[in-house]
């Protein structure tokens, strides 16, 4: 009889080895996704105010900007963000989805 062994597939391994830098692009993903919705909130509240408001576009623009930069990360390593809070990430192996598993953190 056959023992199968956990985390032995392709996909499976690949995501081993991507963990500790996944759970790091999700921390970045869930810590600049925050401040963004708090930047807005506070923008919001400046309206009468253009030179704050214009500080507050910019550090807006500097979050989306980063998140971007964390989507293209993902792209290159064959990842892709599929769900949040936790944030779940597909792990690519092959040349199609059934050579992939989900990693979540």
């Amino acid at each position: 009889m056959e023992t199968r062994v956990p985390f032995a597939t392709p996909a499976a391994k690949r995501a081993l080895a991507l963990a500790p830098l996944l759970a790091s692009i999700g921390r970045e993903i869930r810590e600049r996704s925050d401040a963004l919705a708090l930047l807005l909130v506070q923008r919001q509240h400046a309206r009468r105010d253009a030179r704050a408001r214009g500080l507050l576009d910019a550090e807006c623009a500097t979050h989306r900007r980063e998140l971007r930069r964390t989507s293209k990360e993902l792209e290159r390593l064959g990842c892709e963000l599929v769900g949040s809070r936790p944030h779940a990430f597909r792990v690519e192996a092959g040349p199609d989805r059934a050579d992939s598993v989900l990693f979540w953190c």
